[in-house]
Formats: structure tokens, C-alpha cells, sequence
């Protein structure tokens, strides 16, 4: 995986296994995601830090899988935060 969890903190420990997954950054990045879509990550590699900041109460009910398997919107709100990740390492040449 590439990475390392611990309270309230992931770590990359694996920069190549952890890009598929979770996007660009360097050996000691580290991040978390929010509840509610929020999300920040510190690569101390790069001098960088990254904010998402979406507000977006999650479906917590057994059926959750399913009502984002059924609703496109959804789909795209959560697949946009890896693409927000990528895109503002290329843009900025990283």
C-alpha cells in the first residue's frame, strides 16, 4: 500500500506503491481524509500543502454502496479529490 496509519495520520512510507492509490507524494507525506469529504495532505518533499474542502454528508446506512453505485453525482464528488491531487502536482511541475 505504500503507506503507514496511526491516530488521526497516514504516513507514505513507499512513494511508487502509494501513487496508484492515493496520488503523488513523497517519502514522509502525510494526510487524512474527513467524514464529510474534507481532506489535507503535507508533502514536506515537495514544500507543498494541499486542501479539499467539500462538505458532503455521506450516506452511513447499510445501503451506502449502493447509492453511490446509483448515483453518477456521487460517483464523480468522490472520485474528483485524487484527480484535485494529481492535477496540482502536474500543474506545478512535481
Amino acid at each position: 500500500m505504500g503507506r503507514g496509519f496511526g491516530l488521526n495520520l497516514s504516513v507514505v512510507t513507499d512513494p511508487a506503491k502509494s501513487r496508484p492509490l492515493f496520488g503523488p507524494g513523497g517519502l514522509g507525506t502525510f494526510s487524512w481524509p474527513g467524514a464529510y469529504g474534507t481532506w489535507w495532505q503535507a508533502d514536506p518533499s515537495a514544500d507543498l500543502i494541499l486542501l479539499y474542502l467539500i462538505q458532503h454528508c455521506p450516506d452511513l446506512s447499510v445501503d451506502a454502496a449502493a447509492a453511490v453505485a446509483g448515483n453518477p453525482s456521487l460517483a464523480k464528488l468522490r472520485t474528483a479529490q485524487p484527480k484535485f491531487v494529481r492535477r496540482t502536482y502536474r500543474a506545478l511541475g512535481l
